[in-house]
């Protein structure tokens, strides 16, 4: 999201829910959070990145901001 509109984070806000595997979520400010399945999430629209974490599938539903990039 951030590189495809130039900039080095995505600042869009998602709301959803971890079905499986696991995430993390990196803010500008350092801060980083796991995201693990059955686990709902709310990542603000600060500055952030984040990546699949370990072997298993990730998959996760996205309740708010899927019409920024699912197409």
């Amino acid at each position: 999201m951030g590189p495809a509109l130039g900039k080095r984070f995505c600042e869009v806000e998602y709301v959803g829910m971890m079905l499986s595997g696991t995430a993390m979520a990196a803010f500008e400010d350092g801060t980083v959070t796991e995201l693990v399945a059955g686990s709902l999430f709310y990542i603000s629209p600060v500055p952030h990145d984040s990546w699949v974490a370990g072997d298993d599938p990730y998959v996760s539903l996205h309740f708010l901001s899927a019409d920024h990039y699912a197409h």
